[in-house]
């Protein structure tokens, strides 16, 4: 954890993580600015609890790709609204 924060968070780097949840090619996001910041965050608030999978299942839908993981419009949209963050598309769309 201690690295996480000061060689990635501290530094606003994006983390290189293993991907479980492939994001659709035009959705850009960065984990920093989702990392704490007040708003009381942490990794379990969108993923979840890592520490305890051996190996976590990914599914992965036949027809568009997504992971079973891959967050949804609806719910990034419903925690910016809470957190008054940005809501024009061009903040999470290329």
């Amino acid at each position: 954890m201690d690295k996480l924060v000061t060689q990635y968070v501290k530094r606003g780097r994006e983390v290189p993580w293993l991907v479980l949840a492939r994001e659709p090619d035009h959705v850009v996001f960065v984990h920093g600015p989702h990392l704490g910041g007040g708003q009381g965050w942490d990794c379990a608030t969108c993923h979840p609890d890592m520490s305890r999978e051996d190996y976590p299942e990914l599914k992965r839908d036949r027809i568009s790709g997504y992971a079973n993981w891959t967050m949804s419009m609806t719910r990034c949209r419903s925690c910016h609204e809470k957190a008054n963050a940005p809501g024009d598309c061009v903040a999470c769309h290329r």
